[in-house]
């Protein structure tokens, strides 16, 4: 995990959760969603778990989520100067909604492209409702339409959209595997 998370928690300690809450967001674009599905790996070597229990990020995750969504915390999220440049994305699973905020921060302008009728991915489609409820992940869209990025849905990238005439400066391969490989 790249988030300062003794950082998160001095600032919550001293009763500044929007300054928390913006920590969190520095690093993790979706942490409503994390703070539900996060299989929380880093417990197992968190060296806090040789005083007494390992710092569950996780939950803080879930809870910063939770508190900046009931109390309309600010995100405070401004993207850079404009670069003028626009990518695509294909996919707008993890990776994809990932890329567009990150990209979208950088200054660039991001169309992701899902061939599913509304976005999300496997985050959408694959985990289940009471893992990760669908309202969780449409604040987290949300937040990224309110950034200004596009999401085309049921609209899959073809070779003549992506022309060397075409708009994109670049392309992002963010498809998820949809079946099992042979």
């Amino acid at each position: 995990c790249a988030t300062d998370i003794p950082r998160v928690e001095a600032l919550l300690a001293q009763g500044r959760a929007a300054d928390a809450w913006r920590t969190i967001l520095a690093e993790n674009p979706l942490p409503g969603v994390c703070g539900r599905v996060c299989f929380h790996p880093c417990e197992a070597a968190c060296n806090r778990g040789d005083l007494d229990h390992p710092v569950s990020i996780n939950a803080l995750e879930r809870a910063l989520a939770d508190a900046a969504r009931d109390h309309a915390i600010p995100d405070g999220l401004v993207p850079t100067a404009p670069q003028g440049k626009r990518i695509a994305i294909a996919g707008s699973g993890p990776a994809g909604l990932s890329a567009a905020y990150f990209l979208t921060l950088l200054g660039y302008t991001c169309d992701v492209f899902e061939t599913e009728s509304k976005p999300g991915g496997l985050l959408r489609w694959g985990i289940p409702e009471y893992r990760l409820p669908v309202g969780v992940l449409e604040e987290e869209i949300a937040r990224l339409r309110a950034l200004g990025v596009v999401f085309h849905c049921e609209k899959p990238l073809d070779q003549a959209f992506l022309s060397d005439a075409g708009p994109y400066a670049a392309l992002v391969i963010a498809c998820g595997q949809g079946r099992a490989l042979p």
